[in-house]
């Protein structure tokens, strides 16, 4: 393996522990000495050796397969389009002529459009939170998108899930009212645009054609979302969701959108009471109009 803008050597250590004979490769000299230092604290200097080449003069060196991080922040400040990346990523894909498995961490908020359509796009998502997104080439690529949904269980084991599809175009889904409980889709399976897929996989509905919200009658659990029971919905309207919250005893209100331009954290803060009973209001939309969905506490998946 090479690993293409190493920095400090994390992933040539990772890919080393797998068992890959890996050369780090960096144009910071620094840099490089710190991955061999870390090479050898982990005991895996017999399987990394690093490089200094500067990748936008020459080429990556021979190997099997390569992984390149490319730099995606100059001056503190994030770089959002794949062509500002050191190297681009049009650069980084000319290495496929001559070493077709490639793989390349990408920023999650990738614009997708920006990316190249032969190859397996991934989502990665961490408890909840997207962290990375990851272009597969070549041999490497499997499906067209991919979510993977890792979730730390009671043991603190992170347990992987995932979620694929070897179609660009994703199937449509029927709209249907707030039913029993409301699903939210982890995000790296909304970025990898696998929403009705997931749809059709729980036999769940959108409530709308733009909101990454499904709903279904019956519960069906899954690590790939987190779902709330209903308990009613209707149009917005602050008195009367006010109103709602009062009959129902409500105790701390969490508010969530999707959707909408409220600000969650203020309007949480004005509708929290002193009842006993605690409850998550969703602003959203059905059909194009905005609704608030009142529901109780989180079902565990």
């Amino acid at each position: 393996m090479a690993d293409l803008c190493c920095g400090i050597g994390g992933d040539a250590l990772a890919l080393a522990a797998a068992g890959a004979t890996t050369t780090a490769v960096d144009r910071d000299e620094l840099r490089l000495a710190m991955a061999a230092a870390n090479a050898e604290a982990l005991g895996l200097s017999d399987r990394i050796s690093t490089l200094r080449r500067d990748l936008l003069a020459e080429g990556p060196p021979d190997a099997a397969a390569i992984f390149c991080d490319p730099g995606r922040r100059a001056g503190g400040r994030r770089r959002f389009h794949v062509d500002e990346y050191e190297p681009p990523l049009a650069h980084i894909l000319s290495w496929r002529e001559r070493t077709p498995a490639l793989a390349v961490k990408l920023a999650p908020g990738v614009d997708v459009a920006e990316l190249p359509a032969d190859c397996e796009l991934e989502f990665v998502s961490l408890d909840g939170d997207l962290k990375e997104a990851a272009l597969w080439c070549g041999p490497l690529a499997q499906v067209a998108r991919r979510a993977t949904v890792l979730r730390t269980d009671v043991d603190g084991q992170v347990q992987p899930h995932t979620m694929a599809t070897d179609q660009y175009a994703s199937p449509s889904s029927f709209i249907l009212h707030p039913s029993s409980f409301l699903y939210e889709p982890d995000p790296a399976v909304i970025r990898a645009g696998l929403v009705t897929d997931l749809a059709a996989q729980i036999g769940a509905a959108q409530i709308d054609a733009q909101i990454a919200y499904l709903t279904s009658t019956d519960l069906v659990a899954t690590p790939l979302a987190r779902a709330w029971p209903v308990i009613d919905w209707q149009p917005f309207g602050l008195k009367r969701l006010r109103a709602s919250l009062r009959a129902l005893d409500a105790g701390p209100v969490t508010v969530k959108k999707r959707g909408s331009p409220i600000d969650t954290d203020a309007l949480a803060r004005q509708l929290s009471g002193d009842g006993a009973r605690p409850l998550v209001v969703t602003l959203t939309q059905h059909l194009g109009r905005p609704i608030m969905i009142i529901c109780g506490p989180p079902v565990a998946p």
